[in-house]
């Protein structure tokens, strides 16, 4: 054990390191780490050298740990009584709601769609440049996890169960429905290859850059700078200079907007997967069967999140990434394998040539076409508000990737499995509509997409078996979804949460319950119509957050690089900031 005296009048470099502050300083030629904690009125420090490697003693301060009151409470209140106004006035929610989203999309859309390309082009720009070589973790960082569980990880952690179900219903939506701006007849031949690809469009590319290239930062701030997990340091740092205030509102909106994103999303789930059990047993999908349900999907995603990402998260990605890879299967094989594999090819073709084209409509000349608002833009929006909060659970499963590494693998790995799913789901509903094999629309509009679902999957060979690993997928992805959800608010709403630590479990499983009683009070009320207009009302405010963590990445990437050309291995936050204030300043 080394014998340090108390540092009150030595001006030293302060970083973070684990849960605690340190100070870095050298003793007969050894860097050495001094963990700074209060006790009452006076700091301690220790330090000890074991076999030639730093161990630092840390000792969390007796705030570490708890939950930010500040930002838990106003959020939830506010969430708790918006869904309360939705579920006692659901008709009236509904039209104030519905409005407010048609409103905003017609008036604030242009600005979604830019941001999203110009987010999707700066991750290309990142990917091929000097700065794609930078690696989370420092140098000499080597990753936590293989290939295959960080890419099952990062896939099946984004995605969850909206794929799963719009991948089959929405091609038959846009086949008979398309945008006014596409210029095609609906039910036409035309109409089948803009439908396909729309839907794999709408779950590519672009809208998985809104979860790893803002996300960049957040990995480097947490394991290059050793910062906790917390999104003070991102808006300091998009500002030039330190403003609690600010990010308590960051705070705030994240909160609440991905609490009832997850709601939401888990509502959808609870009666796709009561719409299936009804299908198979004849049950009737009500409030009850939704109960019982919400409980048990509840009580399994918030088990593997106090698991831990070892034992929980992690097995169940890999178990849903083979649920999902079984189904793909077979569908090519049960299904028009031949007409499959050319309109899949067909349509992917289509929405490589028009991306720009298709990221930007707004339907301009058509004021009285709603499609932009209610399709494109709801998509866009669900990515914004998922975003931040996603994007904290992909930095902290990336340590030791460099940054190509991660943006190739969470917006091209994922939107490119996405893209396929939606192609063979995609292809496979059109040709029954198109064909009069199954008359999937009529469907839709007697019993809802829901069940129908199920119908179509039945019309298939052993499709009682596919229905019932269907429902199946439908539950783990959920819960892959909402527990590293779960695990990140969690994160971000403890003082001074370390990344090296599991958040505490009671808080993880106070946001699961919440979540799960949110979302079955959605569904029961007959609110969740009326609630989906969360994705652009609180997406539009997000954007704000969304160009914070981009202006903060930028920044991050520039200083290390000219840290690493320069050879100096001192990295410092407040450095970065100084230095970012000062060019700030002079511009």
């Amino acid at each position: 054990m080394l014998k340090f005296q108390h540092f009150k009048t030595v001006q030293v470099p302060q970083k973070n390191c684990g849960g605690g502050n340190c100070l870095f300083f050298t003793e007969v030629g050894i860097e050495v780490a001094v963990t700074i904690g209060v006790t009452k009125n006076r700091n301690y420090y220790k330090a000890t050298i074991l076999k030639g490697e730093m161990k630092v003693d840390s000792q969390k301060s007796k705030v570490q740990g708890k939950l930010r009151k500040g930002v838990f409470f106003p959020a939830a209140g506010a969430l708790v009584i918006f869904i309360g106004l939705v579920a006692a006035f659901p008709d009236k929610a509904y039209e104030v709601l519905t409005g407010l989203l048609y409103k905003m999309g017609g008036s604030c859309g242009w600005a979604i769609e830019l941001l999203i390309f110009f987010v999707f082009v700066g991750g290309l720009i990142l990917a091929c440049t000097k700065y794609g070589n930078i690696r989370i973790g420092g140098d000499n960082a080597k990753p936590h996890y293989s290939m295959w569980s960080w890419i099952t990880m990062s896939i099946c952690g984004a995605i969850g169960t909206g794929i799963i179900f719009w991948a089959l219903g929405e091609p038959i939506y846009q086949y008979m429905g398309p945008a006014s701006s596409a210029g095609v007849e609906p039910g036409s031949e035309a109409a089948a290859t803009w439908a396909v690809s729309q839907t794999m469009f709408h779950w590519s590319f672009e809208q998985f850059a809104f979860y790893s290239v803002p996300a960049i930062v957040l990995g480097l701030l947490l394991y290059n700078f050793k910062k906790h997990v917390s999104y003070d340091p991102v808006a300091d740092l998009a500002i030039g200079r330190h403003n609690r205030g600010l990010g308590n509102v960051f705070h705030f909106i994240i909160v609440f907007g991905m609490c009832a994103g997850v709601a939401c999303s888990m509502g959808v789930g609870l009666m796709q997967i009561g719409s299936g059990i009804e299908y198979l047993s004849g049950l009737t999908s009500g409030k009850g069967l939704w109960l019982i349900l919400a409980a048990i999907v509840t009580f399994i995603f918030v088990l593997s999140c106090v698991s831990g990402i070892e034992k929980g998260l992690k097995r169940m990605s890999s178990f849903t990434s083979y649920a999902f890879i079984f189904l793909l299967v077979a569908i090519l094989i049960l299904g028009p394998t031949a007409f499959i594999l050319n309109m899949s090819t067909e349509s992917l073709g289509a929405m490589l040539s028009e991306m720009p084209k298709r990221t930007m409509i707004t339907n301009a000349m058509f004021p009285g076409d709603n499609w932009a608002s209610d399709w494109w833009l709801q998509y866009v929006g669900s990515f914004i508000v998922y975003g931040p909060i996603i994007g904290v659970f992909l930095a902290r499963i990336a340590y030791g990737r460099t940054v190509r590494q991660f943006i190739l693998v969470n917006t091209f790995v994922s939107g490119g499995f996405c893209a396929v799913w939606c192609g063979i789901f995609g292809s496979m509903a059109v040709y029954l509509q198109s064909t009069g094999t199954f008359d999937v629309w009529a469907a839709v509009q007697e019993s809802g997409m829901a069940s129908t679902v199920y119908q179509l999957l039945d019309s298939l060979p052993f499709g009682k078996i596919l229905i019932v690993v269907f429902i199946v997928t439908v539950c783990t992805s959920f819960c892959t979804i909402a527990d590293p959800a779960s695990s990140a608010l969690a994160n971000i709403t403890v003082k001074g949460s370390s990344i090296e630590d599991e958040p505490p479990k009671k808080i993880k499983m106070l946001y699961g319950i919440f979540m799960g009683a949110l979302a079955y009070a959605l569904i029961a009320s007959g609110g969740q119509d009326s609630v989906k207009s969360i994705w652009i009302i609180v997406g539009v405010p997000m954007m704000v957050i969304i160009l914070a963590l981009c202006i903060s990445t930028a920044k991050s990437l520039v200083y290390l690089q000219k840290k690493k050309e320069a050879n100096d291995p001192n990295i410092d936050f407040d450095d970065m900031l100084r230095v970012s204030g000062e060019k700030e300043e002079k511009e």
